[in-house]
Order: structure tokens, then sequence, then C-alpha cells
């Protein structure tokens, strides 16, 4: 997947300035449904080489996205960010159950 064919000026910028992806260029990653399927279905090949996975996102939006679609697919998943109130519950969901999760930052 070439992302950088619709990089900006201003993305390299930032990418040269602060050595990391910026907030416009992860905003187009996280929309993009085809890698986010890709995300999916790499997890859905390789579950049982994988086990228990934590997915990390570009932003929640993000994490919400692709909490969605691995319940599309049937993967019991859900989302952690700084906002929801019950986070805590779900992390500690997470180390019992060891279901895949999705986090995001922001």
């Amino acid at each position: 997947m070439n992302f950088e064919k619709d990089f900006t000026e201003e993305d390299y910028k930032h990418l040269e300035r602060f050595g990391e992806l910026g907030p416009q260029v992860l905003h187009r990653l996280a929309k993009n449904a085809s890698r986010n399927a890709l995300i999916v279905e790499q997890y859905l090949q390789k579950r049982t080489v994988y086990g228990s996975t934590i997915v990390f996102a570009a932003d929640t939006l993000h994490a919400h996205t692709l909490a969605e679609e691995f319940q599309k697919k049937g993967v019991d998943a859900d989302y952690v960010d700084y906002g929801r109130k019950d986070a805590q519950q779900i992390i500690e969901r997470y180390q019992r159950d060891k279901k895949a999760r999705c986090l995001g930052e922001r």
C-alpha cells in the first residue's frame, strides 16, 4: 500500500521536523477502508498464531472503526481511549478473556 503518493508538502515537513507522521496523514490512514480491511484480514488469517491481540490505532476514530470492522467479521473486539468511562473495565476484560482490542490515541 503506497500512502506516500498522497503526501503533501506539509506532510513531508512534519515528518522531517518531528520524525513521525502528522495528524492529517494519520487521519487519512484511519479512514482508508482497504487498509482497515487488510488489518482485519491479516488478523483473521493468523489469529491462532497471534493469539490474544492488541491493535494500536492512529487515533480514537480509527480504533472505533477497527473495532467495528473486527466485530463485523465475528471477532469479539472493543476499543479503549481516554474518553471512555469504561476503559478500565475493557482493559480488565481483555486481561481476563484475552480478546482482540483496539487502542487509540488522542
